[in-house]
């Protein structure tokens, strides 16, 4: 009977005249969804109505007409392709049974290995840092070190490509054995069968797949009669279906339904309503956002969008809310272990807090099983500034080391863009600061360059002379600085030796800042900020500034800028207040915010070659002869800019000298201490 209605939605806009002339071997008929509207008869009626599938039907030429056939996959019925099935979908589907008949064929303890191996090289390429990122959210408060780090991210890599091998192995017919499942907490899941609908949340961990062959039989036997549901969400290579066709009728063998994630959302929402409705389970990965509605959901130290399908659905049909996670156990067992169920609340932002809540504890305790491989963490990006608040570049440097802008220069320009706070940090040297300020009267309050404090400071060398600690002084200035090359710590010990002194561990390198960070923590000598915003920070941002929220220390952004004065204020610190004394203030209560604003103007190559040059001869300067070729090239370098040689100080325009309000002035010994501005 329903061949022949089918037949007839065919033939019946054809006249049997014009069914001669047709030269076609195949038609393809979409069914009418449209005459379909109320949710509650389409919860009612039967699972093929439910689903706008495409008839596909073959027509003969020789006016006889065979009964229709079924949609091939769901793939296909979404694609709605006309013709034979094309060559692309011929030769994945052959990669993907020759797959899985490899990796049936080939005993699983290899395939351990070799998923290892490739967990090793995924970690040596750019998933690394998506990888690192997503284990510093979720492991935040116990911070594992960076090795600790690298080795969980090789185990997740492992886990996605021995979760794949052990897909392949449950599609051959071949396999028969697909392994154990344990299920741990099921008084959680138990009450519920055949009562209520089930919705499973859950992240993308462990055989997470495999659930929907091992899950089911488990069901039966504890009396489930429902039907068991998954929503999938598959790469599609060569834009063809054959992968998802595959999995459906993978998982078709095993008694378990798959629905593709691009399912229309109104298909898909009234499928997952009919089967709840009939108390029967939905599974639904939420650690990952579609492209359905979602709402922003607190999860570990951030916010991610997290589908609020979950939610919607549980609220409308009356079903509850098991959080559940899977993980490998040795050899061929695995295990899911469900959390306390959750009762669908008021609102939809409401059950998914309570889901993210659940998820948490799970997700920290199985973390080299997450396979979450993706980034769902927004990027950070610069506050907004709409308000005004006071903004400070607290890392510039001047000819005094391997600058090209001269302390005034530099101070011109922050009034032009609006900086109210400068800090001069040469390295190794304070001999420019104290040059420029004997030089130097006070100026007239209406001069915009008046407006702009100078912090005295100094960026120094710590040993292996790639780690470097600015140090910024708010009273006293020291005559004598530690030598180039003094440890970490020593560096440190020094600077809270001086009065009213700030250490910043600026620029922090990949891989050894975390080092240095617990080696400080461990002696207690934490800096009082961290660099977190400078230009090439290259993605560390995220990190950094988790890192700083954890130990309590304040995030700044500099510009670290040498050659040109446009390059002042590519990142700024951001804090409450116009004064120095404000700023330092917000330093130690953590109240400032690392904002990047512009990029830097290009420059000719000339200049950063020969400043370059500049920066390498700098440590031989106690040579005879190097300080010489140092200025040379610095000089070099400024004329390349088109900008002339460098003012002499005793032409500087004069500047005015505030001490920061709250500080002693400093001794008679140091006359240059009251650099320290406003």
């Amino acid at each position: 009977m329903g061949d022949a209605v089918r037949m007839k939605s065919i033939v019946r806009p054809y006249r049997r005249s014009r069914l001669k002339d047709l030269d076609l071997s195949t038609i393809v008929v979409r069914r009418r969804t449209h005459q379909r509207t109320d949710p509650d008869d389409a919860l009612a009626a039967d699972a093929p109505s439910a689903n706008p599938v495409t008839l596909l039907t073959r027509v003969q030429t020789d006016k006889k007409v065979r009964p229709s056939k079924p949609a091939r996959t769901a793939s296909t019925a979404l694609t709605a392709e006309t013709g034979p099935t094309p060559v692309a979908d011929k030769v994945v589907s052959g990669l993907i049974s020759l797959a899985s008949f490899i990796a049936w064929l080939i005993p699983m303890p290899f395939w351990t290995g070799l998923t290892l191996f490739g967990g090793l090289i995924g970690m040596c390429g750019p998933t690394r840092r998506t990888v690192l990122a997503n284990i510093d959210h979720a492991s935040l408060g116990d911070p594992p070190d960076r090795w600790r780090s690298w080795w969980i991210g090789c185990q997740q890599i492992a886990t996605h490509l021995r979760t794949v091998v052990m897909l392949l192995r449950s599609g051959t017919t071949r396999s028969r054995r697909r392994g154990r499942l344990d299920f741990n907490e099921r008084q959680y899941l138990l009450p519920y069968l055949n009562k209520r609908g089930i919705i499973v949340v859950g992240p993308h961990a462990g055989p997470y797949p495999l659930l929907g062959f091992l899950a089911l039989p488990w069901l039966r036997n504890e009396g489930f009669t429902g039907e068991v549901v998954i929503v999938a969400r598959l790469f599609r290579p060569f834009r063809s279906g054959a992968v998802m066709d595959w999995f459906i009728a993978t998982f078709a063998r095993a008694g378990t339904t798959i629905l593709p994630i691009d399912t229309p959302p109104r298909t898909l929402a009234l499928r997952l309503r009919r089967t709840l409705a009939n108390n029967g389970a939905v599974v639904l990965l939420v650690d990952e956002p579609t492209t359905f509605a979602a709402l922003r959901v607190p999860l570990f130290d951030d916010e991610i969008e997290m589908p609020e399908g979950p939610a919607r659905l549980a609220h409308a049909t009356g079903s509850i809310i098991v959080p559940g996670i899977a993980r490998y156990e040795r050899r061929q067992t695995m295990s899911v272990t469900f959390g306390p169920p959750i009762e669908p609340m008021a609102s939809a932002s409401e059950t998914l807090g309570a889901v993210a809540r659940a998820l948490e504890p799970m997700i920290r305790a199985n973390l080299p099983q997450w396979t979450m491989l993706t980034p769902i963490w927004k990027k950070p990006t610069s506050p907004d500034l709409s308000q005004r608040r006071g903004r400070a570049d607290l890392h510039l440097h001047t000819p005094g080391s391997d600058g090209l802008v001269t302390v005034d220069e530099w101070r011109q320009a922050a009034a032009r863009r609006g900086i109210d706070v400068i800090a001069i940090t040469d390295h190794d040297s304070l001999a420019t600061i104290h040059e420029w300020h004997k030089a130097g009267s006070d100026l007239p309050s209406d001069e915009p360059i008046a407006a702009v404090s100078v912090i005295p400071g100094v960026e120094l060398t710590a040993r292996g002379r790639a780690v470097h600690v600015g140090v910024l002084f708010g009273g006293e200035i020291p005559n004598k600085i530690p030598p180039a090359g003094t440890r970490l710590p020593d560096i440190v010990r020094w600077a809270r030796g001086i009065p009213d002194t700030l250490v910043i561990l600026v620029h922090p390198l990949p891989l050894i800042w975390r080092w240095q960070i617990r080696g400080l923590s461990r002696q207690g000598l934490l800096p009082d900020a961290i660099e977190t915003r400078y230009p090439f920070v290259n993605g560390k941002t995220p990190t950094l500034e988790r890192t700083a929220h954890r130990l309590g220390i304040a995030t700044l952004g500099s510009s670290d800028a040498h050659l040109h004065p446009e390059h002042l204020g590519i990142n700024l610190t951001a804090f409450d207040g116009r004064t120095t004394a404000d700023l330092f203030r917000a330093i130690r209560r953590q109240e400032t915010t690392a904002i990047a604003l512009h990029r830097a103007c290009q420059l000719p190559g000339a200049v950063a070659r020969y400043q370059a040059l500049s920066s390498w001869v700098l440590p031989l300067c106690w040579i005879p002869g190097v300080i010489g070729l140092n200025r040379s090239l610095l000089l070099r370098a400024r004329l390349a800019t088109g900008r002339g040689p460098f003012p002499p100080v005793s032409d500087a325009p004069s500047r005015s000298a505030t001490p920061i309000s709250g500080v002693p002035e400093p001794a008679a010994a140091h006359p240059s201490a009251d650099l320290a501005l406003r």
